[in-house]
């Protein structure tokens, strides 16, 4: 708007913003007509709206050929943003305040004066509420002329100042320049961060902070950031991270330094690890903290569970023990669980996770133990099958006894080797490692040893789970042609299927399995194929105006 008296229609107008693109509110500029010998005259004056226009009308000289316009800083000094030679009637500028020039109030100190004068002496800006029932915000905005989302702002950080013990003008800063404006979110970031976000804050001229201030603001982050760290949980979890840290042999400073990094980098594996060396975490007890993750992984951050399998795991070879101690099967985590609860419904729920609910705690436990028996067979897969043949669950028919001894050794030994079932050659295997993985006893026990080892390999490949291969087995079948020899409805009355509610028959489809896409069998509850299959028709085409199938 203009201040001039008297005009005849000339005029100066545009948009005023800051170097980092901000506009220029509140600005107050001057318009100055300036004749020969330096003589000036003020011919307008005004001051710039809340998205930096502008608009000065003033009344010809005949005098004036160069008009310059002049801003205002906040003590009263002039600096020349623009120089107008001669000027037409109507005059339009879109104008950028220079870099270094100071020439408005930081945008908080103003926005909070503002505020202030609509709020008086009882009003506090922390109360402000917007919803159906209240409209605060919008009752500020039109009172004050601010956007309402920088008055939002300014309310978050008047609420994070009383929790966090960071002042609220450093507080605008870091949201006005994206950061989170929730306290976990805030606890994440790093001192780093932190710093440049006060810097660039500083800067644009949105905060008024010098190097004093903004050491003050890094140390109360620091300390609210190492107090709120420690209280993360992951989600769906009970544990927090000091939880998970609690008994782990660290001292106070190596604790904070580790959640500190485990919440602000984004390394992982061994980089992660090289940083942690780093920021002092002693070399003794890197081994133990990367069983832990793993077990944390496991457990879905479980700090008691994983307190009870540590006691058993020294090292990163020693977490095969979770298949050898049956941990691969529900039952054996529903039973390990329980005895940590102490048989005490109350605290196996809380033992639980959160992320597994269900109508009673027994159903959650059922959950949990299930996801966790799940993960302990992806993650041996050799070592669990190893097991199953070992205790007969997997049965490798009539020379079981025989050979499960050689083929347990052999699987448990393989899988240490890298070797999975269903992806290398078993003769490749024997040649290279046979000495060590299967030392030839008996000559006759050796040969059965390998032709059941082939046959496990076979069914291995074609059967998508532990389940469905011992059912394979116990049908008899020992490759996909004896399976693929049988008519889907004569499979489906031999191996007794009992479907779920979204199958109405049985269906051989192709979809991934353990090692590549193969063909999956839906069963459930086989009983044993008979033996004879002559007596069953094969699955060849019926020749054309023939009534039965033929051999």
């Amino acid at each position: 708007m203009s201040t001039g008296k008297q005009h005849d229609g000339r005029g100066v107008e545009g948009i005023v913003v800051l170097d980092n693109g901000i506009p220029a509110a509140a600005l107050a500029l001057r318009l100055y007509s300036q004749g020969f010998g330096g003589a000036e005259t003020r011919i307008g004056e005004a001051k710039t709206s809340a998205d930096g226009s502008f608009s000065i009308k003033y009344t010809a000289r005949k005098e004036a050929v160069h008009l310059e316009l002049r801003a205002i800083d906040p003590g009263g000094a002039e600096a020349s943003i623009s120089t107008i030679v001669r000027p037409a009637k109507r005059v339009t500028l879109n104008l950028v305040v220079p870099a270094g020039l100071k020439l408005l109030e930081a945008e908080y100190n103003r926005l909070i004066k503002d505020l202030n004068k609509v709020l008086g002496k009882n009003g506090k800006l922390v109360d402000a509420c917007e919803d159906g029932r209240r409209r605060d915000l919008a009752l500020l905005h039109e009172a004050t002329g601010w956007d309402a989302r920088l008055i939002a702002l300014a309310v978050s950080a008047d609420k994070l100042a009383s929790t966090t013990g960071i002042s609220e003008d450093a507080l605008y800063g870091l949201l006005r320049v994206g950061l989170p404006s929730n306290e976990e979110s805030v606890a994440a970031l790093s001192r780093t961060a932190i710093e440049n976000a006060l810097r660039k804050a500083s800067e644009a001229g949105i905060v008024d902070l010098d190097y004093n201030k903004v050491k003050t603001t890094v140390s109360a982050f620091e300390k609210f950031a190492r107090k709120t760290r420690m209280k993360l949980r992951a989600p769906g979890s009970h544990s927090t991270v000091g939880d998970l840290l609690e008994d782990s042999g660290l001292t106070v400073d190596q604790k904070h330094a580790l959640a500190e990094l485990h919440v602000t980098a984004r390394a992982q594996g061994d980089e992660f690890w090289r940083i942690a060396r780093e920021k002092g975490i002693p070399e003794e007890k890197i081994e133990a903290l990367r069983i832990r993750g793993k077990l944390s992984y496991l457990t879905f951050n479980n700090a008691p569970l994983i307190r009870s399998l540590q006691d058993d795991i020294a090292s990163s070879a020693d977490l095969s023990k979770l298949a050898v101690s049956d941990l691969y099967k529900e039952e054996g985590w529903k039973k390990r669980i329980t005895a940590l609860a102490g048989n005490n419904e109350k605290a196996l729920s809380a033992l639980i996770p959160p992320a597994f609910v269900g109508e009673t705690t027994s159903d959650r436990l059922d959950s949990y133990a299930a996801e966790l028996a799940r993960k302990v067979r992806l993650s041996f897969p050799m070592k669990v099958l190893a097991r199953r043949v070992e205790t007969g669950e997997i049965h490798l028919g009539e020379n079981h006894d025989d050979v499960k001894s050689a083929i347990s050794g052999l699987l448990s030994n393989a899988g240490e080797l890298g070797f999975n079932l269903g992806r290398a050659p078993i003769n490749s295997l024997l040649r290279q490692n046979g000495a060590r993985l299967m030392p030839v006893t008996d000559g006759g026990k050796h040969e059965k040893a390998v032709e059941a080892l082939k046959k496990l390999q076979r069914l291995y490949q074609i059967t998508p789970s532990d389940h469905s291969l011992k059912a394979a087995l116990n049908l008899g079948f020992g490759s996909a042609q004896d399976i693929a020899a049988f008519r889907t409805m004569i499979f489906c009355i031999h191996s007794r299927i009992d479907f779920n509610r979204e199958r109405k028959r049985p269906s051989f489809i192709d979809e991934p399995s353990r090692s590549a896409r193969s063909l999956t069998i839906c069963w459930a509850r086989p009983n044993t194929l008979p033996r004879r299959r002559r007596s069953l028709p094969s699955h060849r085409p019926r020749k054309p105006g023939s009534k039965r199938w033929t051999r």
